[in-house]
């Protein structure tokens, strides 16, 4: 009769204890180092966005065990940004995937009346919906199994996205905060809105 041992997965480990061990340490090293990557992506973001928008800033805004990029606007609320965030376990290849999106921490009217807008905008039929409460539109960076073979690509794609959104979320933004309707039809972020460059 087999006893508990004799299953080959525990086998396995086993006789591959101190490799295994060794490697995930290892993976933590590689975290480290995806973190690295990401927040290097700043000055990438801040440079795009300042070529087509000079009311735009970007800045660091870490809260454990959350790193992240924020877009913002001068004169906005400090808990406002579009956002690029990651965990401290980030993992491409899947589970704790970055994510970007529209980040609104404080529980106001304003992000009401944006969250319903942008629910009703052109951004749902580009991936982006409501996370939870505190990300009223976002997604998550797809999972890749190459990633690390061109870095380059991957964060290039990261980058267009954060850069690309800023123009669809930022007027909807300030029409909330200013207390109109972020819904207007001639805002970018829906369809025939003022800003096309997005729709090719």
């Amino acid at each position: 009769m087999p006893g508990p041992l004799d299953d080959e997965r525990i086998r396995f480990f086993l006789r591959h204890r101190d490799d295994i061990i060794e490697w995930a340490r290892i993976e933590r090293e590689v975290q480290a180092a995806v973190r690295e990557v990401l927040a290097g992506l700043q000055p990438q973001v801040e440079d795009k966005l300042a070529a087509a928008d000079p009311h735009v800033t970007t800045s660091r805004w870490d809260r454990p065990p959350w790193e992240r990029i924020r877009v913002h606007r001068p004169g906005w609320p400090t808990d406002l940004g579009l956002v690029l965030e990651w965990e401290t376990r980030v993992n491409p290849f899947g589970g704790l995937l970055p994510k970007l999106g529209v980040l609104w921490t404080a529980d106001v009217p304003a992000r009401s009346s944006f969250a319903t807008a942008a629910a009703g905008s052109a951004l749902p039929g580009l991936g982006y919906g409501a996370l939870d409460r505190v990300w009223p539109v976002g997604q998550r960076v797809k999972p890749s199994r190459d990633w690390w073979q061109n870095i380059d690509s991957w964060t290039g794609d990261i980058v267009t996205a954060l850069v690309e959104l800023w123009p669809r979320v930022a007027p909807m933004l300030d029409l909330a905060l200013d207390g109109q309707d972020p819904g207007r039809p001639d805002i970018a972020g829906f369809p025939g809105g003022h800003d096309q460059r997005l729709e090719s």
